[in-house]
C-alpha cells in the first residue's frame, strides 16, 4: 500500500519529536540557523518542521473550537424549541387574555419570548460567522445580501403584533 503513513512508525514518532522540540527552541527565542545545528539538520528542514507544527496545533485548536461552537448551536436549537412551544400556547390564550382583560400582560409576555427568539437567532448566525449583529448578512463570497438586520427584524416583528392588536379593537 504505497503512499500510506504508519502515525506510529519511528520515523513519523522522530518527526514529530523534530517539530515538537522545534516549536521548544523557537519559542527559546533561537534562530532557524541555531535550532537547525542543534537538531543537525538543514535551516529550511527546521522551517518546514516549525510550519508543520504550527499548522497542526492551529487544526487541533480549530477541531476544540468547532466542537464547542457546534454544542453551543445545540443548546440554542433546545432553547429555541422550547420558546416555540411557549409561543404556541401563549398565542393560543390570547383570546383568553383579552377576555380577562389581561390582553397587554399576554402580549408583553409574547413579545419577550420573540425577542428572546430573536436573540437566539443572532447569536446563532454569529456562531456559524454569518453577520455582524448591526449588518445584513454576507453570502458565501462575502458580499452583502439582501435581507434584515436585527433590529429591523424585531422593528417588523412589532409592527406587526401592534397591527394585528389594532384590529382586534
Amino acid at each position: 500500500m504505497a503512499g500510506r503513513v504508519n502515525k506510529a512508525s519511528p520515523t513519523t514518532v522522530r518527526a514529530i519529536e523534530r517539530e515538537l522540540r522545534c516549536i521548544e527552541l523557537r519559542s527559546q527565542g533561537m534562530t532557524f540557523e541555531e535550532i537547525a545545528q542543534q537538531l543537525g539538520m538543514e535551516r529550511s528542514g527546521a522551517y518546514r518542521a516549525m510550519l508543520r507544527a504550527l499548522k497542526k496545533a492551529r487544526r487541533q485548536t480549530s477541531e476544540v473550537a468547532e466542537a464547542y461552537r457546534d454544542a453551543e448551536l445545540e443548546r440554542l436549537d433546545e432553547r429555541e424549541l422550547k420558546l416555540e412551544q411557549y409561543e404556541a400556547r401563549l398565542a393560543g390564550k390570547l383570546d383568553r387574555c383579552e377576555e380577562s382583560g389581561e390582553l397587554i400582560a399576554c402580549i408583553t409576555v409574547l413579545l419577550r419570548v420573540i425577542d428572546s427568539q430573536l436573540k437566539i437567532l443572532d447569536r446563532r448566525a454569529n456562531y456559524l460567522g454569518l453577520y455582524f449583529r448591526d449588518r445584513k448578512p454576507l453570502d458565501d463570497e462575502g458580499h452583502r445580501v439582501a435581507g434584515k438586520t436585527l433590529e429591523e427584524a424585531r422593528q417588523e416583528l412589532f409592527d406587526r403584533i401592534m397591527k394585528r392588536i389594532q384590529l382586534r379593537d
